[in-house]
């Protein structure tokens, strides 16, 4: 399954609690957020990528792009980070500040690295390096 950009956005509005009576995002009502979305968007990806070992991902210029991180990475880590940047537009600081927390605090470092794999190399004893 590929997360779409669309999906975090929408994720990240219903963590701030911009939701109708139906429990759903409006897009009409919430049309400043999707619209600043895909740079900020970019910046999580690009930053959650180094966490998780990924080579850098296109930037995002569209809500309907594929996010390039893990689908756990990107459903579970990237909605906080970009609920902070929304709780930044509407200058909330206590919003800011809770999601920073569950952001840098919690949520990062649980990402789980890729693995590399380890090359093992022996000096050998009459390397002049070690005299």
């Amino acid at each position: 399954m590929s997360v779409k950009a669309k999906d975090v956005a929408e994720a990240a509005l219903k963590l701030i609690c911009h939701v109708n009576d139906m429990g759903a995002v409006d897009r009409n009502k919430e049309s400043r957020y999707y619209g600043v979305a895909p740079a900020y968007l970019t910046l999580l990806q690009y930053e959650l990528a180094e966490f998780e070992g990924a080579p850098q991902p296109l930037p995002i210029s569209e809500l309907l792009q594929d996010i390039g991180l893990s689908d756990e990475t990107a459903l579970k880590v990237m909605p906080a980070g970009l609920a902070m940047y929304f709780a930044l537009i509407d200058r909330d600081a206590e919003l800011y500040n809770h999601f920073s927390q569950s952001y840098y605090g919690t949520l990062i470092p649980e990402i789980k690295a890729a693995e590399v794999a380890l090359q093992e190399c022996y000096i050998h004893p009459y390397d002049p390096m070690l005299r």
